[in-house]
Order: structure tokens, then sequence, then C-alpha cells
């Protein structure tokens, strides 16, 4: 059963929670960083989207993803890859695959840096899952191995495509990069780069509730030009298919809906603060599964 959001205030934001927008359509407000990474596709032959926020993915979350994948799918096996560009550890992705297999999948490899054989893995997958460690990183060897459009094949081919902590950071229009400023609130203080756009108008941000990253987020979002930023805490996925979304896990998803913000008309200096109205925040705390 999908979750109905509960909302609640937060200071001066109004209530209300985020409309879930149709893949391909991209608000005129929008900066140049998250535009033209979100192609026209049909929403019914889409994946699904999942972002976790670390700390450890749920084991019913891995059977919900495989339960997914088999429904999407014309084979009752389920074939994952594990992309795990974003660590540095030399057993990166190991221990993902591992749990996949635990899981019932049935192969779960970790893609080499080798663009063609790592391409070539995507196009067979069912599922498609990044792992931890520095977002920067993931989106520059995707980019530099020309994986993005893979990972947007397999998506638009009915994949389930997600990944936790900085594999869920990348889902989004815009991603959290650089060293983000501790001066939140400020014009310009979060840097952000074009994300995978699987997510559209949105940011993730991830570890949210555990480290306390609202002003990250909502400045995030202001500075993006006015998106929709979702914060998800550990061993929490946030699932997205179809226009729709649920929740699954131990924590909660904060939702900074700017979609619809009212935003200073002209340039303002980086490190003014920022004066913005209409935005709504919600929670989304369940374990409904994805139907």
């Amino acid at each position: 059963m999908w979750e109905t959001p509960r909302a609640i205030s937060l200071g001066l934001f109004l209530i209300g929670s985020c409309a879930f927008p149709t893949p391909g359509t991209q608000d005129a407000t929008i900066r140049e960083k998250a535009e033209g990474n979100e192609p026209s596709r049909s929403v019914g032959n889409l994946g699904v989207a999942v972002a976790v926020g670390g700390g450890g993915t749920p084991r019913a979350v891995v059977r919900e993803i495989l339960r997914l994948a088999k429904s999407k799918s014309s084979s009752p096996a389920v074939d994952v890859v594990v992309l795990p560009y974003a660590s540095i550890r030399e057993d990166r992705g190991v221990a993902s695959a591992a749990m996949w297999m635990e899981e019932g999948a049935a192969t779960a490899v970790v893609t080499p840096s080798d663009a063609k054989m790592a391409a070539a893995q995507i196009a067979d997958a069912e599922v498609v899952w990044m792992g931890g460690g520095d977002q920067r990183r993931l989106l520059d060897d995707l980019e530099r191995w020309g994986l993005v459009d893979d990972i947007h094949a397999a998506h638009a081919r009915g994949a389930v495509v997600g990944g936790t902590s900085a594999g869920a950071a990348v889902l989004g229009s815009v991603c959290i990069a650089g060293t983000p400023s501790p001066n939140a609130y400020a014009t310009g203080a979060m840097a952000g780069r074009k994300g995978l756009g699987l997510i559209p108008k949105a940011i993730i941000d991830q570890h949210f509730r555990e480290r306390q990253r609202e002003g990250r987020l909502l400045t995030a979002v202001l500075d993006a030009g006015g998106l929709c930023g979702y914060g998800v805490s550990e061993s929490t996925a946030l699932f997205f298919h179809a226009g729709k979304r649920s929740v699954m896990g131990e924590g909660v998803v904060v939702i900074f809906d700017a979609t619809r913000a009212v935003l200073p008309g002209a340039a303002v200096a980086p490190g003014t603060p920022w004066r913005a109205g209409q935005i709504t925040t919600s929670i989304l705390s369940s374990e409904s599964p994805l139907e």
C-alpha cells in the first residue's frame, strides 16, 4: 500500500507535500546544472529508482527490489550489477554483491574499471546498484566512461536503478558536490553538479537525520533554483516509480519542496542570506512496499 505523506510545519514553512513531476519536464527556473540530463521517457515503461540513505541497506529493502525487478522482467532470474566507483577500497563492491546473492539474486557482479565491459553488464542487468563513498568520484567515472546513457537505457527498459549513500545522491537532477560550505542558508553555499536525473527535479541527501543536514539540503535546493529536496535517513529507502513514491526502513524521509517557492527576482551576490517563501515541508515514515 502506498504511504500518504504526513506533513508538518517547520518554522515559517507552509504545510504540504512535494508533487512528483513527470520525467522529462523541466522548470525554466532550474539552473544549468540540472538541464539536459532528463530525457523524455514514457513513465509507464520506466523502472524503479531507489535511494537508500546509507548506514546499511535493510534486507527487506533488498528483497523488495528483487521482487520489483522480477515483476518488470520476462525472466524469473534477477541479475544484479554493482557499480562501486564511489569507493576507493580495494574490495569495493564485494560485500554488496554478496548481499544481493544472499537474498536471491541469480547473479551479482561488481563492474570492473573497464567502460566496455561495464556497459555490457549494465545492458544485461535487472538491477543496477551504486555503492557508497564519494558521489563526485562516482559521477566522474560514470561520465568519463560514458555509462550515464547506459544507466538511463537500463532504467527506461524497466531495470531497478538505485544506490546507497553516495549512490543515492547521484540519482536526482542535481547532486550536492564539492565541499559544501557550513554557511547554510547563504546563496552559493552548496556546490552542485548535474546528477543522473532518474528522479526528476530533485536533490537527494543521505545520512540526513543522523548528520543533521537540514540546512545543507534546503540551501542546495534554493541554490539550484527551486527543486524538491529529499533527505533520506540511514537504513531507510525511498522508492520512486510511475510518478509515485513510498518508504521502507527504520527512519524518515524529509521533503523540502521549493518547486513553487517565491525566490528573489534578481541575481544576488554569493554569501547573501537567502530570502524565500512558500516552501513546503513533509515527513514520510513507513515500511509500506511499493505496489
